[in-house]
């Protein structure tokens, strides 16, 4: 599984405490260190650092390990053993994913949260900050959400995008529940029913925030610290915070990522399958002797745990790939992605990508017998020789007339050949001779094409002139 959280040297002194939201370094630290608020008990955390070394738990870690336990004390060193950072996080007990409010990591205990048929409720009396502590997929990020009824009495909601491998970079996007809008720095976009469901949805690879499906709010060109945006490099966190509370007030939150909330399937703690991001590209089209590098890619389940993932790629004469390989084989190559949970759901997909013949047909072509001739004398078609690395070809052999008159002499598809030259509906009985050859009826200078192309229309053109007198 390549889950990964990338550590990177986020300031110079050791320090120690307990993560309220998201850890989030100054603007003018390089590198930042981001982990989520805590961790979920039995679930496997890959924490990577460049060019460092990892402790958990008083124990020296590769980067892997499992949140065990109450707390988990994670620090990092240089290369040389100097501290650069401790933190200790607590580790939530879901219950084996059952309790699904247990995933609103709320530090200071303030804020109800409860599992309704259709959605999760936050309540909450004065200002509050929310974490979700799974990492989210960005590419098509739902965040559905609702004020409850005679309970808005807060001034905002906003809800923080912060991403997983640099904390430095993050989107906040700030509902005023008097205007009924949406606020991304200075960019600000109308909303409708705070009452009803606001169907939010953040879209990575365009980075746009919609309302629903087909309408964009706006585009995110700056982040919350207004430098350059260029969008989340791999999974995110998020935090949900509201301010200027005044009394009893609560949210419903109805989906997020693609996993509706709420306990309507209760057959099951959770119903949805994971989904897999390549953080690499994946061609669509290669050539011969191209080296497949099988694409880096990450995992994301909104509650339960990834316990199997994996890339293949099927060759056309069925041979699997699970590791870089040479193509060798022209056709189409299957790329299948998939990925189950501790739940049992899994998810699969598949992506083709095509080997096409890029390699023309070879082709020999005879001299004329002569190149010059008077009307009404018979003109023999030189021969050729033709052939293809795939074995398939086709032949079009096209005469072209003094009068700029083009006529098929002959189609060749792989040694079946068709003889136009002798067809007396296309032409008249003066032009005919026999399969091989025609007359010259017209004065001035003729040019006898050969085009040889294969499946992919690679081709190859030799042409031979002639005048008649």
């Amino acid at each position: 599984m390549k889950k990964k959280f990338s550590l990177l040297l986020a300031c110079l002194l050791m320090f120690s405490f307990c993560l309220p939201s998201m850890v989030r370094a100054e603007k003018d630290v390089e590198n930042t260190i981001s982990l989520p608020a805590a961790l979920i008990k039995g679930h496997t955390y890959d924490l990577q650092i460049a060019d460092g070394k990892l402790n958990v738990n008083g124990e020296s870690c590769e980067s892997t390990f499992v949140a065990e336990g109450t707390q988990a004390v994670i620090a990092y060193t240089d290369a040389e053993g100097n501290a650069i950072a401790s933190y200790t996080l607590p580790v939530i007990d879901s219950k084996d994913s059952a309790d699904h409010c247990a995933y609103f990591y709320d530090p200071s205990g303030a804020v109800a949260k409860v599992e309704n048929e259709n959605d999760i409720t936050l309540s909450f009396s004065k200002d509050c900050t929310v974490s979700f502590l799974s990492k989210l997929n960005p590419e098509d990020l739902a965040m559905y959400f609702a004020v409850v009824e005679e309970k808005g009495n807060f001034d905002e909601v906003r809800f923080t995008l912060t991403d997983a491998e640099d904390a430095s970079r993050s989107l906040t996007f700030t509902v005023n529940m008097a205007a009924q809008t949406v606020y991304l720095g200075n960019n600000k976009a109308q909303l409708e029913d705070l009452y009803d469901v606001v169907q939010l949805r953040y879209k990575n690879a365009s980075k746009r925030l919609m309302l629903g499906n087909d309408k964009t709010l706006f585009s995110c060109q700056k982040d919350d610290d207004n430098d350059d945006f260029t969008g989340f490099s791999a999974g995110v966190y998020l935090t949900v915070q509201t301010e200027g509370v005044k009394g009893a007030s609560a949210l419903r939150l109805t989906r997020l990522g693609n996993h509706p909330l709420g306990h309507k399937d209760s057959s099951s703690p959770d119903m949805t399958e994971p989904t897999l991001k390549f953080i690499s590209s994946v061609p669509s089209t290669m050539y011969m002797n191209d080296v497949f590098e099988f694409p880096s890619y990450e995992v994301y389940d909104v509650y339960s745990p990834v316990v199997e993932s994996s890339v293949t790629v099927e060759a056309p004469d069925g041979t699997v790939y699970t590791e870089a390989f040479t193509v060798s084989q022209y056709g189409k190559y299957k790329l299948t992605s998939t990925a189950k949970d501790g739940c049992g759901n899994q998810s699969k997909t598949v992506k083709m990508i095509f080997v096409n013949d890029d390699i023309a047909p070879e082709m020999t072509v005879s001299a004329m017998e002569k190149t010059s001739y008077k009307v009404g004398d018979k003109v023999k078609i030189p021969a050729y020789t033709v052939s293809d690395n795939l074995g398939a070809y086709n032949v079009d052999v096209i005469l072209f007339l003094p009068n700029a008159e083009i006529r098929l002499l002959t189609h060749d598809a792989t040694g079946e050949i068709t003889y136009c030259l002798t067809d007396s509906a296309l032409y008249n009985a003066g032009f005919i001779a026999d399969n091989s050859s025609f007359k010259a009826e017209q004065t001035g200078k003729y040019t006898i094409r050969y085009v040889a192309y294969d499946d992919q229309y690679n081709r190859v053109v030799q042409e031979l002139t002639f005048h008649v007198q």
